[in-house]
């Protein structure tokens, strides 16, 4: 049975509605949610992002090839050749490995009571569990970018402070499908057994808490 009781955002505490201004999104799913254990949900890159940085890694051996193929009669010509296939391959290398490890991962543990966000294999955030008092999901979030304007589904935790009890939010997701996303943060509410509080249209400029 699920225990997720739906709430308006202003009943805790006077939480806002405005969308947080994120870091980044994503027109697309860049992270998704998963159950490794009944103890532990963990938000990590999703599988389309995964592959995408995969295979980066895998064209990247591809490089010698690439040399043997398109190499000079010899000399500074096959050189430089050799140079620049060697360096587009390291790139293809890092780009890979900077999609697969440098999406954000946040593993929250019923067990240990904690929740911990790490980015390149480094804890960057550490939060008890009992701090979480909501997770808030605000809809029709506009982004504007460079190739034009999107509308995102944003995914925030509402934090008490435990010294001061003021609460704060925290951005977790940024990202479309609307559907997909909000979901998320119905499941992750469902598993903190905390309040949802959802917002149905951000409607407007991003703004900061």
């Amino acid at each position: 049975m699920k225990s997720t009781s739906t709430v308006d955002s202003r009943a805790l505490g006077g939480v806002p509605t405005a969308p947080l201004k994120a870091a980044s999104a994503a027109n697309f799913k860049v992270r998704t949610l998963v159950r490794p254990s009944p103890s532990r949900a963990v938000v990590r890159a999703g599988l389309g992002v995964r592959l995408f940085g995969a295979a980066f890694v895998v064209m990247a051996p591809l490089a010698p090839v690439l040399h043997r193929g398109f190499s000079g009669p010899g000399g500074g010509a096959e050189l430089l050749t050799r140079g620049v296939v060697y360096f587009i391959g390291t790139g293809f290398a890092l780009t890979g490995l900077a999609i697969l490890f440098g999406v954000s991962r946040v593993v929250f543990d019923r067990q240990v009571g904690e929740a911990v966000t790490t980015r390149f294999g480094r804890v960057v955030g550490r939060r008890p569990l009992r701090a979480i008092r909501a997770v808030q999901c605000v809809g029709g979030v506009r982004h504007e970018s460079s190739e034009g304007g999107y509308v995102v589904e944003q995914v925030n935790l509402v934090v008490e402070d435990e010294a001061t009890g003021a609460l704060r939010r925290e951005n977790l997701l940024n990202q479309m499908p609307a559907r997909a996303t909000r979901q998320m943060g119905k499941d992750l509410a469902e598993f903190l057994g905390v309040p949802l509080l959802e917002v149905g249209d951000g409607g407007g400029a991003a703004a900061s808490l």
